[in-house]
């Protein structure tokens, strides 16, 4: 099909005329475009992309760009993200760089220490830094004062450290030739070496999940070790690698590996291979994509895989279908980019040479519901894995709901437990439940869509919450307090020590060797648990209100304080902490979460609240968005939130974006019909994603009007002899490019015009502006005097949210105004909206769009 301009046959502009009245002189034309050329393009006028290879304009795919730079002394190796700081390891010259983000634009120095060695990997575990420092094996630096950090032990290892992971009071170094090497860091001054496990040639990489470890070897691919005994750490499954294995990240039962086959001369090849671990000891490839590179380590966030890749840069990798990654984007960077690590809207690339750099990968956008999903209960807990939520649904035990779409949820699984679940955490295989009076229970789900029962805990007093974390399961249990749970076998957990909080301990979170305890109308209390055996509380914090959730930024704690709001407590001193700041909420919070820079919250009876905690002790709102239920449990993950809504159910949330650039968004024509007759009216037709507003003049460009693009006719307010189109692309919701891929605009012209006078049927015409932001005009037409006709908008759930017209109306073409606004004269959140007239036998709906 060609772009082209024609005119209409007599028998379609003798149909047309029987329904209008236009003077006998009208004639049409169709003016019909595929996108397969620029004949009508006017390129220094477009920023979307019209892409005439695959037919269609629609928006750019997002570019990320580094916005900061930090050049270490020595090449940068790997690095790490926590709270407002980036940990670098920069080799025998730099040691370990301690880098402030809070201005992710200005990446400053704040403290360094030279090891040993090669500082070439990194592992954070409470205040320590753990390095794998090259042919000197193990440094453990001490970060409790980040501006002063000091190496405080050191271990050799048998070859080279090249990788360490942490988890309890176990390190595991990759090392090399010497395969994988196990050293007790219970004591983090003196490591030592207390068991090795032979994986094959050169172990390179470690990703711990739960009690397995993952190991990417150059000659074995991927090899599975079982370290339920980490002094007995045992191979029990490999998969060969298309390459040589590099790096792995697990994210529940999958995992992502990159490998590489080098040669010379180039180009070399690489992958990234999604391996199924559900059954670790029979690992199984689900997907696979080849790009001509070298790509050295991943790092893996919602729906996305983070690759650093020394030929390209950072490579992105949608994943949310693990049988078919497929790629996003690249940013180059000026050196070889040898680790990422990913924390809210930004990404940091060790960058070999070049240091550290920053890259925005994301952009906050005003949070939308894209999906809801009703539990058979009442939703309360919450805990994400991978592409599986976890639903603690009250009385209905634990719900298992698929999200690899967001945008249609879906439940695979269920488990019945004897009490009521509040809380869940899930740690590699186990999902562990707070289940009310039954105190702590764990779940096999290695099968998602069918957990089973695999061992539990009664404890004194009534669960509300639990938090995992190496070899503990620390349970908040209502009045008994803090419970402190040996879970080394998940089927036999026991309980090791307990401590009595003063309140009602509701939710816990824990950094280093401290729990914080969100302990009802006691506030915050602070338990140390160096000595897991041994809980005392260290330090507490009063609040005005009732504590009921508690999230870690790095010296800072934030509480959800039902009745007062966002609370921000300062933990820099964790025997001394203080209240510093927050943010008043109507209603209060129940959960928080921490992503980058932004806490999200959820707030009972209003929904869910985002704040900007730049600066924590003043959290600055973002933004909001209304739930049907009361909201209680929240998850989030790369661009979604999810939120346990109580009699709400399941709600997904969409929050910030990665996928389209939002701001090139504008397609604009050249003339498409210069004529020395009038064009007076037109009707535009399309295939189309939402959300596209297009916009006709006939004048050419002095005049834009706003057309609906469903086939109604349109009189133009300012007919003229040059007519033009344009497009605005709007990104609505779920990841959906607003694409066009075909239009007709069927126009008219006429000597004389359109005759005046009154409509001659019902109609509800597109709003303006739209999108709109403060208020927006909705017109319509009534034919003849006494019909009654009701006017109402609509949220996308379907319910109404503002009537703005209901009776008889007069004859005539009308007009009314939204404000944004509900029934109750509050503003309504952003997003997609409704407006549909009903009068007589009409009836039509109309789509807005709301952008705060």
């Amino acid at each position: 099909m060609r772009t082209r301009t024609r005119p209409i046959g007599l028998l379609a502009v003798t149909l047309i005329c029987a329904l209008l009245p236009w003077s006998a002189e009208t004639s049409a034309y169709e003016y019909v475009e595929d996108f397969m050329s620029l004949e009508y393009c006017d390129v220094g006028e477009t920023k979307a992309l019209w892409d005439t290879t695959d037919g269609m304009i629609r928006l750019h795919m997002r570019q990320p760009q580094i916005v900061g730079s930090y050049l270490t002394p020595g090449p940068a190796n790997a690095v790490l993200v926590d709270g407002d700081y980036v940990y670098v390891a920069a080799n025998d010259l730099g040691g370990l760089q301690i880098v402030d983000i809070t201005d992710p634009t200005n990446p400053g120095l704040v403290g360094s220490c030279l090891t040993d060695g090669s500082a070439i990997a990194l592992a954070l575990w409470g205040d320590y830094i753990f390095v794998a420092d090259g042919m000197s094996g193990l440094a453990v630096v001490d970060i409790s004062d980040p501006t002063v950090p000091a190496v405080v032990g050191t271990t050799s290892t048998l070859r080279i450290a090249l990788d360490v992971a942490v988890s309890g009071n176990y390190a595991f170094i990759a090392d090399g030739s010497g395969g994988v090497q196990v050293a007790d860091v219970s004591v983090p001054s003196a490591p030592a070496i207390v068991a090795f496990c032979e994986v094959g040639r050169q172990a390179t990489s470690l990703c711990i999940e739960g009690n397995v470890l993952y190991v990417t070897d150059k000659l074995n691919g991927l090899v599975i070790v079982d370290i339920i005994d980490p002094l007995n750490p045992t191979c029990v499954g490999a998969f060969p690698t298309a390459g040589g294995a590099n790096d792995v990240d697990v994210q529940g039962n999958l995992a992502y590996v990159v490998s590489s086959n080098t040669g010379w001369p180039p180009p070399n090849t690489s992958y990234l291979q999604v391996v199924d671990v559900t059954d670790p000891t029979s690992p199984a490839l689900l997907g696979t994509n080849v790009t001509p590179s070298l790509a050295f380590a991943i790092c893996v966030e919602g729906e996305y895989a983070y690759i650093a890749d020394t030929t390209i840069g950072l490579r992105i990798m949608v994943i949310s279908d693990p049988t078919d990654p497929w790629p996003l984007s690249a940013t180059d960077t000026p050196d070889w980019a040898t680790a990422v690590a990913v924390s809210g809207d930004h990404a940091f690339v060790a960058d070999a040479c070049s240091g550290l750099h920053v890259i925005d990968i994301a952009v906050p956008i005003p949070p939308e519901i894209v999906a809801t999903l009703d539990t058979p209960g009442d939703a309360y807990g919450i805990a994400l894995e991978g592409n599986i939520v976890y639903v603690g649904d009250r009385l209905e035990g634990v719900q298992v709901i698929d999200v690899s779409d967001p945008d249609a949820p879906s439940i695979i699984g269920v488990y019945d437990t004897s009490s009521r679940v509040y809380g869940l955490d899930v740690a590699g295989n186990e999902a562990y439940l707070a289940d009310g009076g039954a105190g702590l229970t764990v779940l096999d789900v290695r099968d998602p869509t069918n957990p089973t029962l695999l061992g539990g805990y009664n404890t004194t007093g009534f669960g509300y919450d639990v938090v995992v974390d190496g070899d503990f399961a620390y349970v908040a249990d209502g009045t008994s307090g803090l419970q402190v749970i040996d879970i080394t076998d998940p089927a036999n957990p026991s309980l090791i020590g307990t401590c009595n909080t003063p309140g009602t301990a509701y939710s816990v979170a824990v950094a280093g060797d401290y729990v914080y305890v969100a302990d009802r109308l006691a506030g915050l209390q602070v338990v140390d648990v160096s000595v897991p055996s041994a809980p005392f509380i260290a330090g507490e914090s009063t609040v005005p209100g009732d504590a009921r959730g508690v999230a870690i930024a790095g010296d800072y704690a934030l509480v959800a304080d039902v009745g007062t709001g966002l609370l921000s407590i300062s933990i820099t001193d964790p025997t001394a902490p203080v209240h510093v700041g927050g943010c008043a909420v109507a209603d209060g919070g129940y959960d928080v979460v921490i992503s980058g820079d932004y806490a999200y919250m959820t707030t009972g009876f209003w929904g869910f609240q985002i704040f900007d905690i730049t600066d924590p002790t003043t959290p600055d709102p973002f933004d909001d968005v209304e739930t049907d239920g009361w909201s209680y449990g929240l998850a989030v993950d790369g661009d979604y939130a999810y939120v346990a809504d109580h009699n709400g159910g399941f709600v997904v949330i969409e929050h910030r974006h990665s996928r389209f650039d939002l701001e090139n968004n504008a397609a604009v024509s050249k003339v498409i019909d210069d004529s020395d007759i009038n064009i007076i009216s037109a009707r535009l037709t399309t295939v189309q994603t939402d959300y596209i507003a297009w916009n006709v003049s006939a004048d050419g460009g002095e005049h834009w009007e706003l057309i609906i693009a469903d086939g109604s006719m349109y009189a133009f307010a300012h007919p003229g002899t040059l007519l033009m189109w344009r497009s605005a692309h709007y990104y609505s919701s779920g990841q959906v490019n607003p694409a066009c891929t075909w239009m007709s605009i069927e126009y008219f012209k006429s000597e004389t015009g359109i005759d005046d006078g009154l409509p001659t049927s019902l109609a509800l015409r597109q709003n303006a502006p739209n999108p709109f932001s403060g208020g927006t005009t909705v017109r319509y037409d009534i034919p003849r005097d006494g019909l009654t006709a009701k006017i109402e908008i609509f949220d996308v759930s379907g319910r109404r949210v503002r009537v703005l017209a209901d009776g008889p109306q007069a004859a005539g073409a009308k007009s009314v105004t939204w404000d944004g606004r509900d029934e109750r004269g509050l503003a309504v959140a952003s997003g997609v909206y409704y407006c549909r007239m009903a009068a007589a036998d009409y009836e039509r709906s109309i789509k807005l769009l709301l952008v705060r």
